[in-house]
């Protein structure tokens, strides 16, 4: 293995004088080096003059994208400002528009009318268009809830939403047989759809069903003391029959479930209806004369439960 040195001139660091051979070759050496230098300094000075120019460049951009960066923002507020101006004057332009509607001059009646178009192609659905129109106003609320064709077909879907209970009480009176469907399991979905085809199976047991085997099927006990409470119907002679008891149900048990046997009115087919009724209050009698009279009754009972409550 070789190794290499480096060559180093032992007489040049010698406290000694050139010779007049060695002196005349050191002063060309001086030169070429010193031409050298003077070559690299013209070098050196153009890069420091190329890096300055850059830094002045660089400086320029840095505050040219400080200024944009700035112009972008000022630009955005400015245009969400407007944004914000633009949809309160829309909001206020459309509430004006509303009040000029000549929609407002129409009648319940026509209201209603109109209303009874828009769930021509799809009645099953006519319960979810009276909750979408009644949210409108007021007067469409009155209107739609009014509209017993609207709702003529109560749907549920799903028991343990309140808000859905109430639609079962929205009409007074309806033209032909009622559905009521409440949308659940398979068991409680073939339970409790009543049509004309299945308006012979008793009410009153598929209500009664509901509360005693509702916990089997998973479903809220109060939800099924709601629909109880909100739908109550009655018709001739009125027999009294007690509301099954349980202990998670402590309202129903201060009211009594008054169902009618049988009614045959014209070409109406067997059916049941009921209403409810406190234990301790005087009972309530139903004595129809003509099928005009036949009528769907609303209780409020959330008085007379507050009181069973408290009791």
């Amino acid at each position: 293995m070789c190794t290499r040195y480096k060559p180093i001139d032992s007489n040049v660091k010698r406290n000694r004088f050139a010779n007049s051979t060695e002196a005349q070759t050191l002063r060309a050496v001086i030169r070429q080096n010193d031409s050298l230098i003077h070559h690299l300094n013209h070098e050196l000075n153009i890069a420091e003059r190329t890096r300055a120019e850059i830094l002045a460049r660089h400086s320029a951009a840095v505050t040219q994208f400080e200024a944009a960066n700035s112009e972008l923002h000022a630009t955005k507020t400015y245009i969400s400002n407007i944004k914000k101006q633009k949809s309160l004057l829309s909001s206020r332009s459309c509430e004006l528009r509303g009040i000029l509607s000549p929609l407002r001059r129409f009648p319940p009646e026509i209201l209603s009318y109109i209303f009874t178009h828009a769930v021509c192609a799809d009645p099953m659905d006519s319960i979810v268009v009276a909750s979408k129109l009644s949210q409108v106003c007021a007067a469409w609320r009155r209107a739609a809830l009014n509209s017993s064709n609207l709702v003529q077909h109560p749907q549920i879907t799903s028991l343990s939403i309140a808000s859905d209970i109430p639609l079962l009480s929205i009409s007074e009176i309806l033209p032909s047989l009622p559905m009521l469907r409440i949308y659940g399991s398979a068991q409680v979905s073939q339970l409790y759809e009543w049509d004309e085809n299945t308006a012979t199976i008793p009410i009153f047991s598929r209500l009664q069903t509901l509360i005693i085997k509702g916990s089997r099927w998973g479903l809220d006990a109060e939800a099924a003391q709601l629909l109880i409470e909100r739908r109550c119907l009655a018709i001739g002679r009125p027999k009294r029959v007690n509301c099954p008891g349980r202990k998670d149900l402590a309202p129903l048990k201060q009211t009594t479930l008054v169902m009618e046997e049988e009614a045959r009115l014209g070409t109406w087919k067997d059916c049941e209806l009921l209403t409810l009724a406190e234990t301790s209050s005087v009972e309530r009698k139903f004595d129809p004369k003509t099928e005009e009279e036949l009528v769907y009754y609303r209780y409020t009972w959330a008085s007379s439960l507050d009181r069973a409550s408290d009791s």
